[in-house]
């Protein structure tokens, strides 16, 4: 590791913190780390304590580096760092810079990594990009990642405990090759419509609707296109792989999913209730229906 940082980076001096960043940066992305400051003292904050003024061009008059797993190990479901990618692994590498003889010097130096693989911090990322800049691009990613997936949890837990004071039966389903897959709660008894517009009849959309909150996507949201047209209100989704469309957002339930039933899972649908829908006279046919009860929870 000395060697790979002595020949990218070096110990100093540099003549801006940019310079020093920049080749920490491509340090980082060559060895496959991330290190995060800690411990800073910046140039505004020490021009104030001290006569001698320091180039504001340095940022720091010191900071300490540490590798993002530097400290007591942590794990995933505890403490203060849930939303992050990086955890505390009880590694030991850091590093600090300092201001002196007019120009920054690395000092204090392990760069020895332990517990932990050596992997890129993001290879989408453009290397003139900072390492701080890449850090927090991951770090977003992630949070956002971490709460989509809480709120499923919490969706799917909230719906568990709803069906058993509702008398609601758990289906499983997906699309034909496996990229899409899903849970509804529904009764284990449907009533299924069988529309005749246009594309009803051209590919057999017999479907039953449940409110939108009774149905979370475990998996394939990005293996989704979406086919709509005329009004543009029913949103026709399907798989890209397989071209099997499993559920998609009926026109006259735009609060609701419906569901082919021929893609849950056998055995938890006990009966089809199958009823007519004229959606060749879709205005009138809405109009003397109670279709739109059934997204309602």
């Amino acid at each position: 590791m000395e060697e790979v940082w002595q020949s990218i980076v070096g110990d100093g001096p540099f003549s801006s913190y940019a310079e020093f960043e920049k080749k920490l940066t491509e340090y980082e992305r060559v060895v496959g780390c991330a290190f995060a400051k800690a411990n800073a003292s910046s140039v505004e904050y020490e021009n104030k304590r001290r006569k001698q003024i320091i180039p504001t061009e340095y940022v720091y008059a010191n900071c300490t580096f540490k590798c993002v797993h530097f400290g007591k190990p942590r794990t995933l479901s505890t403490g203060q760092r849930k939303s992050k990618r990086v955890l505390p692994l009880d590694c030991t590498a850091r590093f600090k810079i300092s201001f002196k003889s007019g120009a920054l010097y690395v000092s204090k130096k392990c760069l020895e990594h332990k517990y932990h693989e050596l992997v890129p911090i993001s290879s989408n990322l453009p290397l003139a990009e900072s390492g701080a800049q890449a850090r927090r691009q991951q770090q977003k990613e992630t949070k956002k990642a971490f709460k989509k997936k809480q709120t499923k949890a919490a969706k799917k837990s909230k719906l568990q405990d709803a069906s058993t004071q509702t008398g609601l039966t758990e289906h499983s389903g997906s699309c034909h090759c496996g990229a899409v897959k899903f849970k509804v709660w529904a009764p284990e008894n449907v009533d299924v419509f069988d529309c005749n517009c246009s594309i009803c009849t051209k590919k057999q959309n017999f479907h039953f609707i449940v409110p939108k909150n009774n149905f979370v996507l475990l998996q394939g949201e990005d293996n989704i296109t979406t086919y709509a047209f005329n009004k543009k209100l029913a949103k026709h989704t399907f798989c890209k792989t397989c071209g099997v469309q499993s559920f998609y957002t009926p026109r006259s339930n735009q609060d609701g999913i419906g569901v082919m039933p021929h893609c849950i899972d056998f055995g938890t649908i006990k009966s089809v209730n199958v009823k007519k829908f004229d959606g060749q006279n879709w205005e009138d046919s809405y109009a003397k229906s109670n279709i739109s009860v059934y997204s309602k929870e």
